[in-house]
């Protein structure tokens, strides 16, 4: 969909999971865990457009604040969540909605009216994300999530320092045509470890996918805006919280969200804040490229242009379910290991990859844009299929952590978390399910 009409070449995210530039064969593998991946495939990186680098980058940002974070605590300080939130306004342009709030919560900490004060509170440095679900009823709803750090445990001295911040903010606002009100803003105390890690977690998940999203309000109308690309490009499917948007409706917001998101950077840790905390500085730049070729777990190799053609007509997906389901490696001593079952799943991707011909069914000449409508399914059996999905993906990530050093610490439930969602983009869990399922 952010392809350019015109042929030019679009957004790294248009290229994301095609072959590598000079790469004649694509790698497919299969882990220890029964987890079907590729190599030798190029990765935009990119944390807000992309439905599968998205969860990687999610965690990788949860990873950093939630290091940043229990750095602070450990030396006896203090870390305060706070959440900057502007006013609603439906039909209002999302781009207009980011820059007026990036620049006053940045106005809010310029001058001696926030300087002279947050050093007397012993504030370290701020670092956090911003995120922008939309609603049918409401629009656009922009806001931030923030972590201010403190090198002290006084609370009434850092609530203080908080909601200055926050008085500052609003004060701002209508300067770039915003508004906001005190009910709608947060400020949340932290000083354990533990704790800042849930919430880093609320933030990486919510980033990451999010589909209806919840408030403290109760049921909220807002949807991620990977729900709004997920219903403008597959007619049929029933997207929750977008019943009543039509597709073309969609599409269009969520070009708007593509451009008005691009360069976006989200969990920096400043170089300033990084040496009074002892951790190393991040600036969240994307880093697009290659995933290398690899040899381990290698089944196989599929040629470049049968692979970019699967991925063209949306059929990864149901190569690696098929390699997940019916290929099964078989060791024998003496012997080089073997794959059995490769050869008919092969045999599906060459021909599900194959050049166009008259005659072929529509199926593979389709537009990958406009796929064929899906048949309906009812919310009970949605309900159910989603509910299983997520059993599966509980006992992937169970089989990883038992199986790696450090088994049943939190840091490797994270990093198995991590590396599941980044192979089933949409499945985002969290250490208390795993816990709990142990």
């Amino acid at each position: 969909m952010l392809r350019p009409a015109d042929g030019t070449k679009g957004p790294a995210v248009c290229g994301c999971g095609r072959a590598g530039h000079e790469v004649d064969d694509v790698a497919v593998h299969l882990s220890e865990e029964g987890r079907a991946y590729a190599t030798g495939v190029y990765r935009c990186d990119s944390a807000v457009l992309c439905p599968t680098c998205a969860p990687r980058r999610a965690f990788e940002i949860q990873e950093r604040l939630t290091r940043a974070t229990q750095a602070c605590v450990e030396q006896g300080g203090s870390v305060w969540f706070v959440t900057p939130t502007v006013r609603r306004v439906k039909d209002q342009p999302l781009a207009e909605m980011r820059e007026g709030f990036q620049d006053a919560f940045r106005e809010a900490r310029q001058g001696s009216g926030w300087t002279k004060p947050s050093a007397r509170a012993g504030v370290l440095g701020i670092s956090g994300v911003i995120e922008a679900p939309w609603s049918p009823v409401t629009g656009w709803g922009l806001h931030g999530h923030y972590l201010v750090f403190f090198n002290h445990r006084d609370s009434e001295r850092a609530r203080a320092a908080c909601e200055l911040l926050i008085r500052r903010f609003l004060a701002r606002l209508p300067e770039h045509g915003l508004s906001g009100t005190w009910s709608a803003q947060d400020a949340e105390e932290c000083v354990d470890a533990e704790k800042a890690a849930r919430y880093c977690g609320k933030i990486a998940s919510e980033l990451a996918h999010g589909w209806v999203k919840k408030s403290r309000k109760g049921k909220s109308t807002s949807v991620h805006p990977f729900a709004l690309a997920t219903k403008a490009s597959m007619e049929g499917v029933n997207v929750p919280g977008l019943e009543r948007v039509s597709p073309v409706r969609c599409r269009e917001l969520w070009l708007e969200y593509a451009a008005a998101m691009k360069g976006i950077r989200l969990g920096v840790i400043s170089s300033h804040l990084a040496k009074k905390l002892g951790i190393a500085p991040a600036t969240d730049d994307e880093k697009p490229g290659l995933r290398q070729l690899l040899e381990d777990e290698r089944i196989d190799t599929i040629e470049t242009p049968t692979w970019n053609r699967l991925v063209g007509r949306g059929r990864v997906g149901e190569l690696f379910a098929r390699i997940e389901s019916s290929v099964h490696l078989v060791e024998v001593e003496g012997m080089k290991p073997e794959y059995i079952g490769w050869q008919e799943v092969r045999a599906w991707a060459l021909e599900a990859g194959a050049e166009d011909r008259p005659g072929d069914d529509a199926f593979l000449r389709r537009d990958p844009s406009r796929p064929a409508p899906s048949p309906s399914i009812s919310p009970a059996e949605r309900k159910a299929s989603a509910e299983v999905d997520r059993l599966m993906a509980i006992r992937r990530v169970l089989l990883v952590v038992r199986s790696s050093t450090g088994a049943g610490t939190i840091a490797a439930i994270r990093r198995a978390i991590a590396a599941d969602a980044a192979a089933y983009p949409g499945i985002i869990l969290t250490e208390a399910e795993i816990l709990r399922a142990a």
